[in-house]
């Protein structure tokens, strides 16, 4: 069983759907995707690309298909160097989202796990 099996393996004695939060956790996030339909310009398209593989890495972390933060920390450093203001800002709007997201679910057996991913990229922002 890899990490993101036992993850989702909490879920299996409750009555949330367990393929529900495997496909929010493993999906693709689509910032980029609704800034390209609101016609943002090119930079704001790349702050929203940015923004996708920031949470496209916190997914994969939260859901356990990483062991290590590398891919995650090399995700927040790559949009940190393109933008400091914008990639705090959008990095927290992504926590937020997450968060809401988990909440709103019911998904509460993610939360211990996202809260200590949250404190770590909060403190990694801040530097």
């Amino acid at each position: 069983m890899n990490n993101a099996q036992s993850i989702l393996a909490a879920f299996t004695q409750t009555t949330i759907n367990v393929a529900s939060v495997e496909d929010f956790l493993l999906g693709i996030p689509r910032y980029r995707e609704a800034g390209y339909e609101m016609k943002v310009s090119a930079y704001a398209g790349r702050l929203l690309h940015r923004t996708d593989s920031f949470e496209f890495e916190l997914r994969q972390h939260l859901a356990g298909e990483t062991k290590t933060r590398y891919h995650l920390n090399r995700s927040i450093r790559t949009f940190l160097a393109l933008d400091k203001t914008s990639a705090r800002a959008m990095i927290l709007f992504s926590l937020n989202a997450v968060e809401a997201t988990i909440l709103g679910n019911e998904w509460y057996e993610l939360m211990p796990r996202f809260r200590i991913i949250r404190q770590h990229i909060q403190k990694f922002i801040v530097l």
